[in-house]
């Protein structure tokens, strides 16, 4: 039981970090950003977990359309299927 609510706990970041990339399509966001607008301000969550979560994003979704800008962070834009 503890796996599946800590499995559901991780599909609901997904999507909020999803959600997140798109409502600023286009935009460059740093991981903290990302960490502020889905944990909150005041969480204790590292910044390279948004790595893993947009890696299994980007596995689930099966589309390149969300992008590493290298030093800065994250941004989603339209791209082709993997």
């Amino acid at each position: 039981s503890t796996l599946l609510a800590s499995s559901a706990a991780s599909d609901v970041y997904k999507r909020q970090i999803l959600k997140v990339l798109i409502d600023n399509k286009g935009l460059v966001l740093s991981r903290n950003q990302i960490l502020d607008e889905v944990w909150g301000y005041d969480c204790d969550v590292i910044d390279r977990t948004i790595d893993a979560y947009i890696r299994n994003i980007r596995k689930k979704l099966r589309l390149d359309c969300i992008t590493m800008v290298k030093g800065i962070g994250y941004k989603f834009e339209m791209g082709q299927a993997i």
